[in-house]
Parts: C-alpha cells; structure tokens; sequence
C-alpha cells in the first residue's frame, strides 16, 4: 500500500526511530511531524498532552498515513490508550526496554534513563514491576540532556550522569528517544561490559510486523520523505542536516 507512515515527537529524538525504518522498511515513504512548538512535552498536564498529541494524529490521519508511530516515550505513556480507542488507524508506541533489559542482566542491576514526566508515571512503575521484579532498578530523569541534544548543544558527559557509571550495573535502557543520538557517549562512559538498549530497533520491528500482518507494505518503489515542524523550520532544517548528515527542506504542517 502506497500509503505513508507518520511519526510525531516533540522534537529530533523521533529521528532515531526514522533512521531505522529507512534501513528496515526502504521502499515506504515516511512522514515525520516535530511538535516543536509543544516542546518538551514532559512539562505538559495528561489532559494538555493528549489534546496536543490527538491534534498531531489528526494531521497525520488527514495526510493518509497508513500508520503512526508514536515516537516519544512521555506522550506513549500517557496518551496512547486513549488514542488507540478514538483512533482506527494502528498507532505503535514507545516505551523504555524494562523487559528486554531485565532479560539480558546477569547481575539483575539495570539502570532506565528516562524523562522526568515518564520517570515519575504509574506505567514505568508497572513495567518494572511486572517484567523486572527480580531486579534492581535505577530510575533517573535526564531532562537537561534532552533540551541539549533538542538545541544542538554540545554534550558533555559530567555530573550526574558521569556517577551513573559507578552503579554496578550490566544493562542501561534509554527510556528517551532522544537519547540514542549520545548512545556512543554512554556506552564509553558504562564501558563495553555494559549493554545500552535503545528502543529505535524493537519499535521497527514492530512496525513492519503490523503493516505485514494488515498485508499494507509497499512494493518496491522510490520513497518520499516528508517532514513537518511545529517550530522554526530553519532551526529543524539545520537539526535534520546535522543529526541524519542529508538535506531536507522542512514545512509547517
């Protein structure tokens, strides 16, 4: 089906998960919408957030996407139970690997880096509990990170961040989308002795088994990649330049 898929973040971080469908998925054309006047959407009321995220989905759904990948882990949390029931087109969501990192820790120690807003929500709580109950689990929110990466600025590995490493840990999920973009960083910072999952690969997965299973995949065919911001386009276009190395010209939706 030549129908594309959409994407909404608040910001950048959903390009991770753009990344990684272009390698999966080559031939489908992709629609990504930055909400970045809403952003962070962490600092938003549930009932603010699923108005805003609902608006997002109706743009999408007006541009016939075929599918929506929700690309950000505070508005999953939070508003994709209601939008999967007002809704009928298949929304996938993102949510920290708690299953997958408890899976893989030998010493059942994992660290969640998270946003404060998905750090704080009863759904992570009940991840952990039900998929990590045997282990021990560190909880942080790395919200200054976020709005560093968002801006372009320069991260630096130091303060907190820099004492996560002496936890005596085996696995560290990312329970942010944004923060695949210093997966490197960390990964120096943990050492090669300590797995860093982020989510972009098991969310792909999951995008290619619905639409294989609603038999809506496209055939082969040169897709088109269309993106939106809510902001300033200049600064995305310069965000896109940067953080996927390709020129792409931006729109307001």
């Amino acid at each position: 089906m030549d129908r594309p898929i959409g994407i909404i973040d608040s910001g950048v971080g959903g390009l991770s998960i753009w990344q990684e469908l272009v390698k999966l998925l080559p031939w489908e054309d992709i629609i990504y919408l930055a909400d970045q006047r809403n952003f962070p959407y962490r600092a938003k009321q549930k009932k603010e957030l699923y108005r805003i995220v609902s608006d997002n989905v109706k743009f999408l759904v007006k541009q016939k996407a075929k599918l929506i990948v929700l690309a950000c882990n505070t508005a999953t949390v939070h508003t994709l139970d209601g939008l999967r029931q007002n809704f009928p087109v298949p929304i996938v969501g993102v949510v920290p690997v708690v299953k997958k990192a408890a899976e893989l820790s030998r010493k059942k120690k994992i660290i969640v880096l998270a946003t404060s807003s998905t750090a704080q929500s009863n759904y992570l709580k009940n991840l952990v509990k039900k998929f990590a109950g045997d282990c021990q689990v560190f909880i942080y929110a790395l919200d200054e990170v976020i709005d560093q990466i968002e801006n372009l600025q320069r991260i630096v590995i130091t303060g907190k961040i820099a004492n996560l490493s002496k936890k005596d840990v085996d696995v560290v999920a990312l329970g942010c989308t944004h923060y695949g973009f210093i997966k490197p960083q960390l990964q120096k910072l943990f050492g090669k002795k300590v797995r860093v999952l982020e989510p972009a690969g098991a969310v792909t997965r999951q995008v290619k088994r619905v639409l294989t299973n609603n038999q809506t995949l496209a055939g082969k065919r040169t897709p088109r990649y269309t993106f939106y911001t809510t902001g300033d386009a200049i600064k995305f276009n310069k965000q896109l330049r940067l953080l996927l190395k390709k020129e792409f010209l931006a729109k307001k939706p």
